[in-house]
């Protein structure tokens, strides 16, 4: 294995790179729900989640630890932008947090499972 392929992003940047993905990653969401192709929450959970999750697998290609924090900092960062835009949002505070806590699984497993996938010798030079 290159000196390449073994490059890890420290845990500070790694978090970062998720904070601003999980916010993002309401563009479209934010666009698609202007011209009437659906609402913001069905966007969400049909297009922008399993980005998210997608997201979650791909950076831990450079960054292989903590998978549970890189997840809940990605969907909590998202619950934090549609509490500042999406109306309504945070009516049921904790009920919500329970549900962002619920959602955080698949793509702190996708993580985890990514990590595992590019840390595999078979695919150890993928890109590098």
């Amino acid at each position: 294995m290159s000196p390449a392929t073994d490059a890890q992003l420290p845990t500070s940047l790694a978090v970062a790179v998720m904070v601003v993905f999980g916010a993002v990653v309401w563009l479209p969401v934010f666009g698609a729900a202007s011209l009437g192709v659906a609402s913001h929450n069905a966007l969400w959970y049909f297009a922008a989640y399993p980005l998210m999750i997608a997201a979650a697998f791909l950076i831990s290609r450079w960054h292989r630890g903590r998978p549970w924090l890189l997840a809940a900092a990605m969907v909590f960062a998202s619950y934090v932008t549609a509490l500042v835009f999406v109306p309504g949002t945070g009516n049921l505070l904790p009920f919500e947090l329970v549900i962002m806590a619920v959602l955080t699984v698949l793509p702190a497993l996708a993580a985890k499972w990514g990590a595992k996938y590019w840390g595999s010798s078979q695919h150890a030079n993928v890109g590098g």
